[in-house]
């Protein structure tokens, strides 16, 4: 599965490496959902030990708050899908970075 996606994902590297650093300062942070964590504005447990029994009962596997490990399928599944949104997520803000900056070149024209 890592093969599909790895080589992409390098030359999207590369071209991020390329841009400024004020756009790979403006591109870089995103806000990512976190099912369930991000669905409630606040939580509050008594001890540590509570946090973390709810998190085991709770949240999915993949979020790495559950005191099972993930087998190597689910693992490499969850990876190819978080690499395939961020190779995605990356071309999204190069066609915005582009568009902007052709949008001020017709202004300045």
């Amino acid at each position: 599965m890592q093969e599909d996606w790895l080589p992409e994902f390098k030359e999207e590297c590369k071209r991020t490496i390329r841009m400024s650093v004020d756009d790979r300062i403006r591109y870089g942070f995103t806000y990512e959902y976190k099912p369930i964590l991000d669905d409630a504005p606040w939580r509050s447990f008594d001890s540590m030990e509570e946090y973390r029994r709810w998190c085991h009962e709770n949240l999915p596997k993949y979020l790495g708050h559950g005191m099972d490990e993930l087998d190597r399928e689910t693992l490499e599944r969850e990876t190819a899908l978080a690499a395939r949104h961020e190779i995605d997520r990356r071309k999204r803000f190069r066609r915005e970075l582009e568009r902007e900056r052709d949008e001020q070149g017709s202004i300045s024209s």
